[in-house]
């Protein structure tokens, strides 16, 4: 899966011109794409109300002609996410990007193992870790928040993600470890990934367990340069900090070690060392063994780990899970630290409706949790860790504010506030 969002992403920024996505004709609904893109910008550019802009965006996806949707897929996928709609960005995703069928599992001398407990074996000799997430599936990051603990247990010191620019990231960088959500302010200065609350936990965990924060991006719109540029970035670090070992997080193929990604040309200055594998390919699973309900790689009794693709990466991780919230199998809870909590009686029945739970020491950082429901049917679940949260309940006329301390047990204990 070649990484596409970024490039998207400039372009529905730079050239919001009908025909320039892939898959869209200059002749396919000529007043409805547009009206797409300029609703995407404001949610991109953070120039106006999100929320209002997110139900306009969903109103003109679902005007759009198939080929139209290829284009504009991946894009609504992305803003699907940040709004806990983690099911539909998947589908939305397959618009532009169609599922293929999960791939054979590997078989002898292959074993299933935990990709918590086998993540050392693989990356024991390595000073640079790289894993890639989606954009869009966010099951993703889920998987590398529940990695942190025991990668900074053995050692790693830094992690860098792609979604810090090097120009604008020291108010985060810089800020103290127990910052929390605070240092996460839910805007576009904090950069647009990092407003979706599973990336959000997994830069707030990191902090606390003690990890440094490296910024990498390039904004460069030509492929070669940026993967380049992001390479030069990482390098840097390397070189001033001798001792450190790193966790670098990229979407998609930036981790790849062909076809002059990101991985290759960091190779390259590094002479090696570095470690990358891949979550996207093993999303779905895997067809063969019943499919662990938690991330995996497969080991074989000498430590080596399977790859789909060797060429490129140097494992390969498999999970089936499910983006439903209320789901027993869903990732949502992040492995138990976060609980399901069911708002109730959300916007009054009133839809569209907007939830968010944010922590009442944190007031303005990227919420807990959010969730648009568009339908009186979808139920309002939010996943959140214990503790007391101020959640906003918001129509496109009405707002309604309540107080919410969650228990230890995940016991939810409402009040109305004025």
């Amino acid at each position: 899966m070649l990484e596409r969002t970024s490039r998207l992403l400039r372009i529905a920024l730079i050239v919001p011109l009908l025909g320039l996505l892939p898959g869209v004709s200059t002749g396919a609904e000529p007043n409805d794409f547009p009206h797409f893109v300029a609703h995407a910008q404001v949610i991109f550019q953070g120039k106006g109300d999100d929320f209002a802009s997110y139900v306009a965006l969903h109103d003109a996806y679902d005007r759009l002609t198939p080929a139209a949707r290829k284009g504009a897929g991946q894009l609504l996928s992305m803003i699907d996410a940040m709004y806990g709609r983690y099911d539909e960005a998947s589908g939305h995703y397959a618009d532009t990007f169609p599922a293929k069928a999960p791939p054979l599992c590997p078989s002898s001398p292959y074993a299933q193992t935990p990709l918590d407990a086998a993540i050392l074996t693989v990356a024991a000799r390595s000073r640079v870790l790289l894993i890639n997430e989606s954009h869009s599936m966010v099951q993703a990051r889920a998987a590398i928040i529940e990695l942190l603990p025991t990668l900074r247990k053995a050692g790693f010191t830094d992690l860098a993600l792609e979604a810090l620019n090097p120009a604008n990231a020291d108010p985060l960088i810089n800020a103290p470890a127990g910052a929390g959500r605070s240092a996460l302010p839910d805007d576009i200065k904090a950069g647009f990934y990092l407003r979706e609350p599973v990336y959000a936990r997994m830069v707030e965990n990191a902090k606390s367990l003690g990890f440094g924060l490296v910024a990498y991006e390039s904004e460069d719109v030509d492929h070669r340069r940026r993967e380049a540029q992001q390479a030069d970035h990482l390098q840097e670090w390397l070189n001033s900090h001798p001792k450190g070992r790193l966790l670098v997080i990229a979407g998609y193929s930036h981790i790849w070690k062909n076809e002059g990604w990101m991985a290759e040309k960091l190779m390259a200055s590094t002479g090696g060392a570095v470690v990358s594998i891949d979550q996207i390919d093993g999303l779905g699973g895997c067809r063969g063994p019943k499919p662990a309900a938690v991330p995996s790689l497969w080991l074989s009794s000498a430590g080596q780990a399977w790859t789909l693709h060797p060429e490129r990466v140097d494992a390969t991780v498999t999970w089936r899970t499910s983006d439903r919230r209320g789901h027993a199998s869903t990732w949502l809870s992040l492995g138990g630290m976060r609980k399901p909590v069911s708002v109730p009686s959300a916007c009054h029945g009133k839809r569209p409706c907007l939830v968010e739970a944010t922590r009442d020491d944190a007031r303005g950082g990227v919420p807990e949790d959010r969730l648009v429901t568009f339908k009186a049917s979808e139920s309002s679940i939010l996943y959140v860790t214990p503790g007391n949260y101020v959640v906003v309940e918001r129509t496109l006329k009405d707002v309604r504010r309540r107080s919410l301390d969650v228990q230890r047990d995940g016991t939810p204990v409402w009040k109305l506030l004025p």
